[in-house]
């Protein structure tokens, strides 16, 4: 029989369903000071000592870390009456069971011998601290090694037990539809999907804090810090480059047919010869909203196989917005092009590939080529950075004065995603972030395949209308006539730059509709 002991203070109601969890995978926390690492240590006492014979182990990225945090929480909490031998060369805790002991071991994943040890070894449990810093192919190998037998032949409760703040990565994409459910303003603390359970634990479920410990972490602190580490929000990154982003406001509902039969089609290519291969498809309507409709998104392929996957999503999205007409009247049987994609404006390309450094036989041909020879003509997209940011973040701007393109409310974007078809956007946009490196020089951070389509698309755009045909229906007699007078003002005197209509240097078509700058 297992001994019965006493850990520390009684668990608070959050840790208490986190003891009680019986899911393989499971997620804990979500925030700062919600006793994730007084949970993730006792229920790594509580399945050692309940389960004679078991074996776990302890991880964190790397080992000073968790030397300096979650085991001292550890060895805090443990009676040490249970601690039997603590081989700290071997990274070894025994534990008193009462019958056969059993060991936790532990260590960092960002150490290559540390983690080729593990890989040996099997286990009944095993608990990650801030597992978003781990290598997620570690979290499966660790997954794999789930498999331990104890001395009598039975199998103990495998469980891969988490413990992180709202960081975004592989961990919060695994656990997406579970955080999304917590989240949902349903006041729920748990969810699961009987394999998964994610359970969020935020400071002011914390009995043990300081009294007012939350209430004056909040003064002067930064409203991103505040909703991520205090009111437990995925959908905010320290360092965001999109601020402005946020998720009831951009992200809609695929729009109905009737809208989509509105939209002209663009679409933008992000090759990798290794890595995320990324296509994206948006529709713009009338009044200069950008729709993100859909996105490919897949990694080491050969050319011919994404050109065969972006062709299925420019198919769909033809149809779903009715431009069958148009391919059928563009086409001509033209054996050179894909008929898809005679139905878009045009399709754009990092401009990187239009270097000749592939060999061919006896010629030299580049990527933008070799898409062309499967069917999908493309064009080199304008490439700056901060000016593409700087656009970017005017298209996700709320304007008081603009009228939401689908609900006609006042107060609207110009950038919106749909939900269901751009999962990884929703990823980039949220994770992509701006450090400072140790040379002082701005560094960005995280996944932006999809992010750089966007850029390219709405930098291939005029600048978006500061009043759109429906903000100036919903405007009074005198508002309008107003905004008549502005506009006769500009066709008199015209702002430097272009005449092309584009807010940009570069157009020479010379007509207020160029969409694209033509060198």
């Amino acid at each position: 029989m297992s001994k019965k002991v006493k850990l520390g203070s009684n668990p608070s109601d959050r840790q208490m369903l986190f003891m009680g969890c019986s899911s393989k995978e499971q997620l804990y926390g979500g925030a700062k000071r919600g006793g994730k690492s007084v949970a993730l240590c006792m229920k790594a006492i509580m399945l050692s000592v309940g389960y004679p014979g078991n074996r776990g182990g302890l991880f964190r990225q790397d080992l000073t870390d968790l030397r300096d945090s979650l085991l001292v929480t550890f060895f805090q909490i443990c009676p040490p009456e249970l601690i039997l031998n603590h081989h700290q060369t071997h990274k070894i805790i025994t534990i008193d069971t009462g019958a056969q002991p059993s060991h936790i071991l532990y260590g960092g994943l960002g150490d290559a011998h540390d983690v080729e040890s593990a890989k040996g070894k099997e286990f009944g449990w095993f608990g990650i601290d801030e597992p978003s810093e781990v290598d997620p192919e570690a979290y499966r190998m660790l997954l794999a090694q789930l498999c331990w037998k104890l001395p009598t032949g039975a199998f103990p409760p495998y469980m891969a037990l988490l413990t992180s703040n709202p960081e975004p990565g592989w961990v919060e994409e695994k656990f997406r539809t579970l955080i999304e459910e917590v989240g949902s303003g349903t006041h729920r603390s748990e969810s699961t999907d009987g394999r998964k359970t994610y359970i969020q634990a935020l400071p002011r479920d914390n009995p043990y804090l300081p009294p007012n410990w939350e209430s004056e972490q909040r003064i002067d602190a930064p409203e991103v810090w505040q909703k991520k580490y205090l009111d437990g929000s995925w959908e905010v990154s320290e360092g965001q480059v999109y601020k402005e982003y946020d998720k009831l406001t951009h992200v809609i509902d695929c729009p109905p047919p009737a809208f989509l039969s509105r939209l002209k089609l663009v679409a933008s290519i992000d090759h990798a010869t290794t890595g995320i291969t990324c296509m994206a498809v948006d529709g713009i309507d009338p009044d200069g909203n950008v729709f993100a409709l859909g996105e490919y998104y897949e990694r080491n392929r050969l050319i011919s196989e994404h050109a065969k996957g972006m062709c299925a999503l420019l198919d769909r999205w033809v149809d779903r917005c009715g431009l069958r007409y148009a391919v059928q009247e563009k086409h001509k049987g033209d054996p050179t092009v894909y008929p898809a994609t005679c139905a878009l404006e045009y399709i754009l390309i990092d401009p990187s590939t239009q270097a000749k450094t592939q060999q061919n036989r006896n010629e030299l041909w580049s990527v933008q080529d070799e898409y062309r020879r499967n069917g999908i003509p493309t064009q080199a997209a304008w490439n700056t950075l901060e000016t593409g940011i700087n656009l970017m973040q005017e298209y996700l701007h709320v304007k008081p004065a603009h009228i939401h393109p689908l609900s006609g409310h006042r107060g609207s974007p110009s950038f919106f995603l749909v939900r269901e078809q751009n999962p990884n956007g929703q990823r980039e946009i949220v994770g992509w972030r701006k450090t400072i490196s140790v040379e002082g020089k701005p560094k960005y951070i995280g996944a932006d395949h999809w992010l750089d389509n966007q850029r390219y698309i709405v930098m291939s755009r005029p600048e978006p209308p500061r009043i759109s045909t429906n903000d100036i229906l919903s405007m009074d007699t005198a508002s309008r006539i107003a905004q008549r007078d502005l506009v006769r003002f500009d066709r008199k005197f015209k702002r430097p730059g272009s005449g092309s209509g584009q807010w940009f240097p570069g157009g020479s078509d010379g007509g207020p509709n160029t969409w694209f700058p033509r060198n």
